[in-house]
């Protein structure tokens, strides 16, 4: 009983199949290997660019999220994310509303992920410094959110890869200025056409002394007196000459302001993003409130990331299917090489009672045994060459970022199962086809087949 028992699963699991395409693998092993090679080269090339890219990408949502102080999500008045600048007054978040914001962000459905929250308001206006004078776009920061963005993991690892180490995110960073609500952040652009010298503290107080210009809410000129304690980036080439942070008090003086554009909300797991956006909105919904919240990578709000994802998805996708076909055309046609001059195998697998499905099916298997191996191998020509890469420290300047980044290689487990998974579903998958095809012809013609 047991050996009929152990013969049926045997039968069923195809173990015979496996030993005989096992087999064939040494049997022809200089085609087995140029198999091998070919997908091997394929899943390093295509793994180390999915590579390339998930790095770029983990910068461009540093800077959306953390660099801009925008958050993970942010909440305004309905429509204000758009009409906010054209009519600031009519929709901002008023003091009352900020209050009830704050009071429905404290709920447990929503507050067990939020790490810090914090009150942003923008403005424009002309920076001025003795007889000179240039147009700033101005964000105010509530009291420590600055500081608190500054102390994030991935802010400090980019700040200094990036060549920002001597530079800040903001104005409360230094708690013996942090204070005084007349102390502003600059760019090290701006500070350079303003005269500023660098360090700030080589220049005297009075050198240090600005005037911030523009309208107010009611349409009238209004001015306020700062001081440039701080340097800081906004980690986007086209803001560094315009960009100010100031106190959100300072601000909102200078507009003859109470509220704020939006409340910045900075996500403990970003993976649930998605699931505390539709909270915040379905709530909003059901007890009939005037806000809205969106993600970082809205069009109103992040169109930086936006763009520069557009772009990279451009440039991935035209490179993934330039390395797949390249790969795909050089595996398959190895493949059918192999199996072409392996014609009269197949006539003597078949002369001998072998049906034709159980011989595609140990091709198959064959061809499925050689994909696994050179992932394997594949996987160890990343891991070398990412080592080498990396170590050689290139460096490279991304589009519309200040500074040079290191051009350097990891992959994770998503990325590799993500190339692995369909090249050895597509390569396995044609060993099978181009074998059935061969045996459309008779038994005789196999074994007389020539290759040509």
């Amino acid at each position: 009983m047991k050996i009929f028992f152990g013969t049926m699963l045997s039968q069923s699991l195809g173990f015979k199949e496996w030993q005989i395409a096992y087999r064939n693998i040494f049997r022809n092993f200089r085609r087995s290997m140029a198999l091998c090679m070919a997908m091997a080269f394929t899943v390093c090339g295509l793994t180390m660019l999915g590579g390339y890219i998930v790095r770029t990408e983990d910068l461009l949502r540093v800077i959306a999220v953390y660099f801009t102080q925008n958050g993970h999500i942010s909440i305004y008045k309905k429509e204000g994310s758009k009409k906010f600048n054209l009519s600031p007054k009519k929709f901002q978040l008023t003091a009352k509303e900020l209050q009830e914001l704050n009071y429905i962000l404290s709920a447990p459905d929503i507050a067990f992920n939020i790490k810090y929250s914090g009150e942003l308001l923008n403005g424009f206006g002309v920076l001025s410094k003795d007889h000179r004078s240039f147009p700033f776009l101005a964000v105010g920061v509530g009291r420590g959110l600055n500081e608190k963005i500054a102390k994030e993991e991935k802010v400090q690892k980019w700040m200094d890869e990036l060549g920002f180490s001597g530079l800040s995110l903001g104005f409360s960073q230094n708690k013996n200025v942090g204070n005084d609500n007349s102390h502003i952040s600059v760019t090290k652009t701006l500070a350079e056409l303003i005269g500023l010298e660098f360090p700030l503290q080589n220049n005297s107080f009075e050198k240090r002394e600005v005037q911030l210009g523009g309208r107010n809410v009611f349409g009238d000129l209004n001015a306020v007196n700062a001081s440039v304690e701080h340097i800081h980036t906004t980690g986007i080439s086209l803001q560094e000459d315009t960009s100010i942070l100031v106190p959100i008090e300072l601000l909102r003086e200078l507009m003859s302001f109470e509220g704020a554009r939006n409340i910045s909300i900075f996500l403990k797991d970003d993976q649930l993003l998605q699931k505390n956006l539709d909270w915040l909105n379905q709530y909003f919904l059901s007890k009939s409130l005037h806000f809205e919240a969106l993600p970082f990578y809205h069009e109103d709000i992040g169109e930086f990331y936006i763009g520069s994802m557009g772009f990279m998805s451009v440039l991935t996708f035209f490179f993934v299917v330039m390395i797949y076909a390249a790969g795909l055309l050089s595996l398959i046609n190895t493949l059918s090489m192999n199996i072409i001059e392996r014609t009269k195998e197949i006539g003597t697998l078949r002369s001998i009672g072998y049906k034709k499905e159980i011989i595609a099916k140990i091709f198959m298997k064959e061809t499925l045994i050689i994909a696994l191996f050179s992932l394997i191998v594949g996987n160890v020509m990343i891991e070398i060459g990412s080592a080498i890469i990396n170590s050689l420290k290139l460096t490279m300047e991304p589009p519309y970022i200040p500074g040079t980044m290191n051009f350097m290689i990891f992959s994770n487990v998503k990325i590799r199962l993500f190339v692995a998974i369909p090249l050895t579903a597509i390569v396995t998958v044609s060993s099978y086809y181009i074998t059935k095809s061969k045996m459309k012809k008779s038994i005789i013609s196999n074994l007389n087949d020539e290759v040509r």
